[in-house]
């Protein structure tokens, strides 16, 4: 008998384009220049090690961003929002069935804060299981 289901985020409960792709378009900055902080810096900020507000403040210089890093994270992670319909289904017909659903998810700590607060994953699921905070 199936006691415990975990889902993962990008992918499967969230099925939205990846930031760097749509800043680069958005904001007409070359894909290759955007690529190597998620390349070096931003692997830090995926296990807890560093803080994404720190370590991208020398990127927007580079990328010509002329707002904050709270603006850019919030354009980040509100464009990031696309929650599979069908998998939220799912996991509500496991619930009724005493299934505990779970998330694990490859997320830095601002990111997986929004993702349990404004996108009420919170209360979608029984826990939630972020590299951020398990530190691997």
């Amino acid at each position: 008998m199936i006691k415990a289901i975990i889902f993962d985020s990008d992918g499967m409960t969230n099925c939205a384009e990846k930031f760097s792709i749509r800043f680069s378009r958005d904001f007409n900055i070359p894909y290759e220049q955007v690529l190597p902080f998620f390349l070096n810096e931003f692997k830090g900020c995926l296990v807890g090690k560093a803080d994404l507000k720190e370590v991208i403040k020398p990127y927007l210089v580079k990328w010509g961003w002329q707002k904050s890093v709270d603006e850019l994270l919030d354009y980040w992670f509100t464009g990031e929002v696309n929650v599979d319909a069908r998998v939220m289904e799912t996991i509500e017909k496991l619930k009724q069935q005493k299934i505990k659903c779970y998330l694990a998810t490859n997320q830095e700590k601002y990111r997986t804060d929004y993702m349990v607060e404004q996108m009420n994953y919170k209360n979608i699921f029984h826990g939630i299981f972020s590299s951020a905070e398990i530190g691997f």
